[in-house]
């Protein structure tokens, strides 16, 4: 199983949790009083803030509620149950009580209390900021500021600390180093047939013969010997040349060694 899949497996389960949590709460604390169709989104650009509460009552009447909740914060159980136990304060201030300007007050405290005299294992504050855990971070080596992302989009050597102007951003994951390619049996002996018949031009090869003084018979035998090498569909594979384009160049080789005399008249 790879680590996505168990990621989206997890995140399942915490939207589950969340759901069934809401449920309970509503049931037991608020009565009933929160519409039951109050929407948990999860948020992975909610960065600034565990979660916010939203509702939303239109001129005929009809109200709309929803809690947003940060996937990347909330990345346990404890931190979902306090973050949407106080957003629940929040629409309970709102709906059940009437009151759309209730902040962090009276009311809110209240409903506060409420929730963790029922649940032991609740902590309602007026505040639910957490420390974010990201998976990459750099340390400035100047002023020693820590940045943290969600990816390696930090580049050190593009980049300064953004808090002294002059420190360089030290990884504090580990990096590694750049690998140079290996070669594999296929690249050598490509490599090595490449360097035995690198592109020559067919004068090139012509002259070659000249001067080695073969004779007609020999190099009638050498051009045998490559056109029969021609032939087999895997030099085909190794130069990506097609057919007619060997046997076109066999041709014109041909003609050129006439020409200079080592196979009679072109």
């Amino acid at each position: 199983m790879t680590k996505k899949v168990k990621l989206a497996i997890e995140q399942t389960r915490r939207e589950k949790y969340a759901q069934d949590l809401f449920d309970e709460l509503n049931r037991v604390v608020f009565k009933s009083g929160l519409p039951e169709d109050t929407a948990l989104k999860w948020s992975n650009r909610l960065l600034t803030t565990a979660g916010r509460a939203k509702w939303k009552r239109s001129r005929d009447g009809s109200q709309t509620s929803e809690i947003e909740l940060a996937t990347k914060i909330l990345d346990c159980d404890e931190r979902i149950r306090n973050t949407l136990s106080h957003e629940m304060c929040h629409l309970a201030c709102w709906i059940i009580d009437g009151d759309p300007k209730e902040g962090h007050g009276k009311a809110f405290k209240s409903w506060a209390a409420k929730i963790m005299r029922r649940r032991s294992d609740i902590q309602v504050t007026t505040r639910h900021s957490y420390e974010i855990n990201y998976p990459y971070e750099w340390e400035c080596e100047n002023c020693a500021k820590i940045y943290g992302r969600y990816s390696k989009s930090i580049r050190p050597d593009e980049c300064r600390c953004g808090a002294c102007k002059v420190g360089v951003l030290v990884p504090l994951f580990k990096v590694r180093a750049p690998q140079t390619p290996q070669k594999t049996k296929a690249d050598s002996r490509l490599a090595a047939i490449s360097s035995r018949d690198s592109p020559r031009t067919i004068s090139a090869i012509a002259e070659s013969f000249t001067e080695l003084k073969i004779q007609d018979e020999d190099v009638a035998s050498t051009l045998n010997l490559m056109k029969g090498m021609a032939r087999p569909a895997v030099r085909n594979d190794i130069f990506g040349l097609s057919r007619p384009t060997i046997d076109a160049q066999l041709s014109a080789l041909t003609k050129e060694l006439g020409g200079i005399g080592l196979l009679g008249e072109p």
